[in-house]
């Protein structure tokens, strides 16, 4: 749609047992990737598609698995997302793909037999690093993790005690917005990863 919130187009159209979840821009807008996933949550699978909805096709056809929040790398050639085996809430990692389908890539690594959430990748707007939220990592319940692009020197961005999911980056790449569970009064600051970021309400 508009947005203004007009001109609304239905561009995807499944069955009563399945759903659109997690889509994302092309740099140059003129595809949509996707998250194509079953009601029940038994599977979810990346698809790409044009803007206008036309020329539907999977990415890559991996199941039983739950994948899902993809988003393009910044000149569109990859796609990274969060990869989970089932049940679909745990435990999660970041993977990344060609936007042709070919180059599967495990960009942190995940094992049955631990909780580790991670979660909502994003790449920054020059594609050397990518956000995430990743839980239950180290003890800590929620946190944004850094990465480089190619799923090195992980480390936490915020403070435990935030809570910290979903991230966002700004257009120029300097800041990351996320949310938080936590509430802190407007005239509370909190440190974190050295500088001190002010907490607003709401």
């Amino acid at each position: 749609m508009n947005p203004n919130g007009s001109d609304v187009r239905q561009l995807t159209s499944f069955g009563s047992n399945e759903a659109t979840v997690g889509m994302g821009w092309s740099p140059d807008g003129s595809q949509l990737v996707f998250a194509r996933a079953l009601a029940d949550v038994s599977a979810s699978q990346i698809w790409i598609m044009n803007a206008d909805g036309s020329n539907q096709r999977q990415l890559l056809n991996d199941a039983p698995l739950f994948d899902d929040e993809p988003s393009f790398w910044p000149d569109g050639s990859q796609v990274i997302f969060q990869r989970c085996i089932l049940p679909a809430t745990q435990p999660c990692a970041v993977y990344r793909i060609q936007a042709d389908g070919s180059g599967l890539t495990a960009l942190t690594y995940y094992s049955e037999n631990t909780d580790e959430l991670d979660l909502t990748p994003a790449y920054s707007p020059d594609g050397k690093k990518i956000a995430f939220f990743g839980g239950f990592r180290d003890g800590v319940l929620s946190a944004i993790y850094l990465m480089t692009a190619a799923g090195s020197n992980v480390h936490p961005l915020t403070a435990p005690v935030l809570e910290a999911f979903i991230p966002d980056w700004s257009p120029d790449g300097t800041r990351i917005a996320f949310s938080t569970r936590v509430f802190y009064p407007p005239t509370q600051s909190i440190r974190s990863s050295g500088s001190l970021m002010p907490m607003a309400r709401g």
